[in-house]
């Protein structure tokens, strides 16, 4: 597992399609997909849905989450679950297809995560460099 400087931990081998989108303090372990659906229209239409991802979820190793759906804030996705219906906040979601298991559970945060934490580039500093804490010019 790795934190990257947005505050993202997430573990190898994970797929997130560009239009998902994933809150604060999330941690994605191994194998994670993070998804999307198309749905035809009667007038032959594409539609694409991603998944929102709230604050403070845990979503463990191969799980899948697809679609137009949101995983609210602190809910726990468990290894292999199958998600493609919104997940309601603080929820434990389970199996393939997921459903809830658990209402009102503790969010799982290792690596919390705040704004104070984000360098922030100074001028006459390349972004790398000031990542790295060196003097660019």
């Amino acid at each position: 597992m790795r934190r990257d400087r947005d505050g993202f931990t997430h573990g190898r081998g994970i797929v997130v399609n560009a239009g998902a989108r994933i809150g604060r303090n999330v941690t994605l372990f191994h194998g994670v997909t993070l998804g999307q659906r198309d749905h035809i229209d009667a007038q032959g239409l594409r539609h694409t849905l991603y998944p929102v991802i709230e604050d403070e979820v845990w979503i463990g190793p191969h799980a899948i989450i697809v679609g137009g759906v949101t995983v609210g804030r602190g809910s726990r996705i468990a290894g292999g679950a199958y998600v493609f219906e919104d997940v309601p906040p603080y929820c434990v979601v389970m199996g393939n297809p997921g459903q809830i298991v658990r209402r009102d559970c503790t969010p799982d945060v290792q690596n919390r995560y705040s704004e104070e934490e984000i360098p922030v580039a100074q001028a006459g500093h390349t972004a790398r460099a000031a990542a790295d804490g060196i003097n660019a010019s």
